[in-house]
């Protein structure tokens, strides 16, 4: 049996139908599928080892990674993580599209309050100032009303003094 499982692995490569990617792994595969292809002899332990060596050899080879296949992987995994990259973007935007619509709107509402309250407050300061104009002008026309009642309080003060010491002079002349 040793004898023939050399057999095997000396056979070329080329007449395989399997692929060729890996010389030594499609030796191995080959060997291993040509040994199960034929009537298995009777089993005793150095061929049980055997078997068991080179399947176990063809599972290592087959589980190896090729340098090709590492690069696909890795833009697989790159294509994925942009994929998931640009989901969670497009998510974020709309969040934040959604926050500039709404302060937009909110700030726009603000500025048409804040003008229309602007024009009430100017049509208030406009009508105080009128009225203030006006009180000035009624407290200057008081303020003359009274310098006028203090000036005439003050001549008919002097004439009743006047008339009282002419009634005294009167009355020392008659008592």
């Amino acid at each position: 049996s040793g004898a023939r499982s050399s057999l095997l692995l000396s056979q070329p490569l080329h007449a395989s139908p399997l692929p060729t990617t890996c010389r030594q792994g499609c030796g191995l595969l080959r060997a291993s599928l040509l040994l199960f292809s034929q009537p298995p002899p009777p089993l005793n332990l150095a061929a049980m080892q055997r078997l068991l060596l080179l399947i176990a050899a063809t599972a290592a080879v087959a589980t190896e990674v090729t340098p090709v296949q590492k690069v696909i992987q890795l833009l697989a995994g790159m294509a994925e993580k942009g994929e998931k990259e640009m989901k969670e973007e497009q998510v974020n935007y709309a969040k934040f599209s959604q926050f500039c619509e709404q302060t937009l709107i909110d700030k726009s509402r603000s500025i048409n309050e804040a003008t229309d309250k602007m024009e009430v407050l100017e049509a208030d300061i406009q009508s105080s100032i009128s009225e203030a104009e006006r009180l000035t002008n009624e407290i200057a026309g008081h303020t003359a009303d009274i310098e006028a009642a203090k000036a005439e309080k003050a001549n008919a003060t002097s004439i009743r003094e006047t008339e009282r010491a002419d009634f005294s002079e009167t009355l020392k002349d008659y008592t």
